[in-house]
């Protein structure tokens, strides 16, 4: 079985990078970083930890627990993701 190399996403720079055979971590932390540039190859697992699966989670539950207004509620949160540019 291969080893994947975990990539910490927050408070690092990632420029013309290629990722492959990697798992991308999302923890949600307040470290600032820049991804830019960059391609992504065969392999490629993002996983959320921290305050990031939190959030995950707690959407996970709005949508499923919340009736209709909880899945409108998130569907709207994507749209709006889906409209706005990257700060």
């Amino acid at each position: 079985m291969a080893r994947f190399e975990r990539v910490i996403v927050e408070g690092n720079e990632y420029y013309n990078c290629t990722f492959e055979n990697c798992v991308m971590v999302i923890s949600g932390a307040d470290g600032k970083g820049a991804m830019v540039g960059n391609r992504f190859g065969a392999g490629i697992t993002w996983t959320f930890e921290g305050a990031a699966r939190r959030t995950l989670e707690y959407l996970n539950a709005m949508y499923h627990g919340f009736g209709d207004a909880g899945r409108e509620q998130v569907e709207e949160i994507f749209a709006t993701i889906r409209r706005s540019k990257p700060r």
